[in-house]
């Protein structure tokens, strides 16, 4: 039952030139609902290839076919949320200018972007160590800076036990 699902609303946006995706950021009602949902924005848009639960994430990719008939390609976006609600992470998953810092130069003012476009229909993503890395159907690849899970302050390194 659709209504079993708590629906997080995408939005298109651009931040410093680069076109990129926000999302609401509603809570799943555990008594109530089974889990998250949310329409893709752009018509014929959809989710072909696996997704990937990768820290407290999910990491997807979607596709979008051109619509000039019998034309070859289309885009598509490089996204990228919380596991839990379907929503926006409490912190910058992408690092949407490759500047290789996750800070306010990523964000639509001080909401976190959760989506880069592709310039060509996306493969699937592979995953090396913190790159998302993505051919396009355009021929070019892509490379990604990403954050799997929120910065952490640093911890305890190590245990030592004492015996008297």
């Amino acid at each position: 039952d659709p209504d079993m699902l708590e629906a997080q609303q995408i939005t298109d946006d651009i931040t410093n030139g680069i076109e990129i995706r926000t999302i609401s950021d509603n809570a799943v009602d555990s008594a109530t609902q089974r889990g998250w949902k949310f329409p893709l924005p752009t018509q014929m848009e959809r989710s072909v290839t696996n997704s990937l639960a990768f820290g407290s994430l999910v990491f997807f990719n979607t596709m979008i076919p051109s619509t000039t008939s019998c034309a070859a390609g289309g885009t598509g976006w490089l996204m990228a949320v919380d596991m839990l609600n379907g929503g926006a992470p409490s912190f910058q998953p992408i690092d949407i200018n490759g500047d290789g810092n996750f800070d306010g130069l990523d964000m639509l003012g001080t909401t976190v972007s959760v989506g880069t476009k592709s310039s060509g229909i996306p493969t699937e993503s592979r995953f090396i160590s913190d790159k998302r890395v993505t051919a396009n159907s355009d021929g070019s690849v892509v490379f990604e800076n990403v954050q799997p899970s929120g910065p952490q302050s640093p911890s305890r390194m190590s245990w030592t036990g004492l015996e008297r």
